[in-house]
């Protein structure tokens, strides 16, 4: 599983850093959570640029992708010349 990082802004409302810092943890909780208790066993990138972020990604729904830790990559085999990097660790 792929999650984009979670827009915490809107061009409505800009919340305090500590009030989007708590959004994006509960979020990454419950998506935790819910893998937990359905499949331990699928690996789950968090924080990666695509979705409702400001830096975007095209990428294909329910395609298959190849998530590798140690170059902090994942791709899609399919289209070979998309690959973006997995979010810097914080």
């Amino acid at each position: 599983m792929l999650v984009g990082r979670a827009a915490a802004r809107s061009h409505l409302e800009d919340d305090p850093p500590e009030k989007r810092a708590d959004y994006r943890k509960r979020q990454r909780e419950s998506i935790t959570g819910v893998f937990e208790a359905y499949n331990p066993e699928a690996p789950t990138v968090f924080d990666c640029e695509f979705g409702h972020t400001y830096q975007t990604c095209p990428i294909p729904t329910g395609g298959e992708v190849e998530i590798d830790p140690r170059p902090n990559r994942f791709a899609f085999p399919e289209l070979p010349a998309i690959a973006a990097p997995i979010a810097r660790p914080r």
